[in-house]
């Protein structure tokens, strides 16, 4: 018996949203007690998780297996990329005050790979073959 996970030819619109906003939720709800620092992480990350994550995510769906480590990786990585942008950003202009951007970004490193493993077992959970042809 193998333990490969296939990918998926098809997106699912439907899992693919319900997904990616029930990842980031799932994970405040299941961790609120760590001091609430989930749901503030949901409150100040959540719009860069649907700005940076979802072309990420969306881009992944249908070419790699839905695996949550694979996907918390990519996630790690283009969070890095992040990183290394507002980081830079607030090296060269330091008028700007982007520091407090630097914190929440360097925090992203901890949450944005929890939430697209969660996203990747949710969307795996809730996808549904497209039926070209219904059989009678």
């Amino acid at each position: 018996m193998t333990d490969e996970i296939e990918k998926f030819e098809t997106l699912d619109p439907i899992a693919f949203v319900g997904a990616l906003i029930a990842a980031p939720v799932l994970v405040a709800l299941l961790g609120f007690w760590a001091v609430l620092i989930p749901v503030f992480a949901l409150i100040m990350g959540g719009p860069i998780y649907l700005a940076v994550g979802a072309p990420v995510l969306l881009a992944m769906v249908t070419r790699v297996p839905l695996r949550g480590e694979v996907y918390a990786c990519v996630a790690f990585i283009a969070q890095s990329v992040l990183v290394g942008i507002v980081a830079i950003y607030a090296a060269l202009f330091p008028e700007a005050n982007a520091v407090a951007w630097v914190f929440f970004a360097v925090w992203g490193l901890v949450f944005a790979p929890i939430w697209a493993g969660v996203f990747a077992l949710l969307y795996r959970r809730w996808h549904r073959p497209a039926r070209l042809f219904p059989v009678m």
